[in-house]
């Protein structure tokens, strides 16, 4: 009788748990929702807002490229809805037959990078505000050949940065180079380091902050830059491995702690009170950079603040469409959850979230988000969309380009996409 009783009760466990199997799996099919082809295939650029003029209208416009350029504004100079691609605001392709693979804007230019076809040589371009042709940027004549990856600068300063990649076979094997706005040629600032990954321009201490992805990061002030002086730009210090130097160390292995994999940065704010938020590619830890040095951020418990993924270098300051939620604001980071692929687990992609405070500072007792994320709606949905992708830019769009703050992200191979109300409630879907 006993193993008769033992036999029933496992018999009913497991019908127990194929029926809640069943009842997750019915949830998940039903809260999938289908694919919309993007109107931006690919694997878009990060969107820039420019400042174009007409006549004497100012009109605000959200530029993005995946191969040509796009852009997205409100129609009626600005007056009506959004849109893409509206003939009103039509601009011609920097360079026939060519791919644009980035995009970077100042206080006066659009910058973007062509790579034409059948080629590896780079080819810039900048466009003010008002003009309707694209001027061709030449480089110095130390660069041979313009292999550029990447091309950054601060919308509020008025310097252009590119990452030059060299033919040499030396480690590292890659160059800054700069340019002020208003001029046609890009000279070398830094030979023999990392790649590139962002520049950020604090105005209260008129600084440069350039962020690589294996030389940590360097500054520079502006008054230096038009020297062209590599001995001007000073490597920052981690100050989280300052206080365990060994003595004993020689110089070349206390400057490797410096060498993180900084995969982005950003500024909390415009003023320049707050610290510039870095991130590092393995384990995503966050670092608060200042005049100097940087080091990682703690929570108010001495803990230190991380994704625990890869980070792919995403990062926007996203503001609540609803005034009255109860979270206002957030840093939001993308992420990767593994470099290996296997049939056996299943990875997350997506993003996180870190909390701010209603004055945009960082929050450091909440810290990072570790519950449902309230930039979206329902988590399921989240899931089985945005969550599935590698995501290589994050970008709200501002109340003067759409009153909504709509919420785009450019995906590694599955177009741009956006966070919005569509048909099944409000859900992360390619933007069309």
């Amino acid at each position: 009788m006993k193993n008769i009783f033992t036999i029933m009760v496992m018999i009913l466990g497991l019908t127990a748990f194929s029926t809640c199997g069943q009842h997750a799996i019915f949830y998940i099919i039903k809260e999938e929702i289908k694919p919309i082809p993007p109107h931006i295939e690919g694997s878009p650029t990060k969107m820039v807002v420019f400042e174009r003029e007409y006549g004497t209208v100012k009109v605000p416009i959200m530029y993005v490229a995946s191969g040509r350029l796009h852009w997205y504004a409100k129609e009626n100079k600005g007056q009506g809805a959004p849109d893409w691609d509206l003939d009103e605001y039509e601009i011609e392709q920097p360079e026939r037959g060519s791919k644009i693979i980035g995009l970077a804007v100042t206080e006066n230019y659009l910058f973007a990078l062509c790579l034409p076809r059948n080629s590896l040589n780079s080819n810039l371009y900048s466009i003010d505000k008002t003009s309707e042709t694209w001027t061709r940027v030449n480089f110095g004549p130390s660069v041979a050949h313009p292999i550029i990856q990447s091309i950054h600068s601060d919308p509020e300063s008025n310097w252009l940065f590119a990452s030059l990649r060299d033919n040499d076979s030396i480690e590292k094997n890659y160059s800054i180079l700069v340019m002020e706005d208003n001029q046609t040629v890009m000279r070398i600032l830094k030979t023999e380091t990392d790649m590139l990954s962002q520049a950020i321009y604090r105005a209260a201490e008129d600084i440069f902050y350039l962020s690589t992805r294996g030389d940590g990061i360097y500054q520079i002030s502006q008054s230096d830059l038009s020297l062209f002086d590599e001995t001007k730009l000073i490597q920052l210090k981690d100050e989280t491995v300052s206080d365990n130097d060994d003595d004993d160390e020689d110089e070349e292995e206390k400057n490797k702690k410096n060498r993180k994999n900084i995969t982005g940065m950003i500024k909390l704010d415009t003023s320049g009170n707050q610290p510039i938020i870095a991130i590092e590619r393995d384990g995503g830890f966050l670092y608060e950079v200042n005049n100097g040095s940087f080091e990682r951020m703690l929570n108010s418990g001495g803990m230190q603040i991380q994704t625990r993924r890869y980070s792919t270098g995403a990062l926007a300051l996203w503001t609540n469409p609803e005034p009255s939620h109860l979270v206002g604001k957030l840093l939001i980071a993308g992420i990767q959850e593994s470099l290996v692929n296997t049939a056996s687990q299943s990875y997350t992609y997506g993003y996180v979230e870190f909390f701010l405070n209603p004055d945009g500072t960082f929050d450091k007792v909440a810290g990072r988000n570790e519950s449902d994320l309230f930039s979206v709606d329902n988590q399921d949905r989240y899931s089985s969309t945005i969550g599935k992708h590698p995501v290589n830019h994050l970008f709200q769009a501002p109340k003067e380009i759409n009153e909504n703050l709509i919420f785009f992200a450019s995906t590694q191979n599955a177009g741009l996409w956006s966070y919005k109300e569509r048909e099944g409630g409000s859900q992360w879907n390619a933007e069309n």
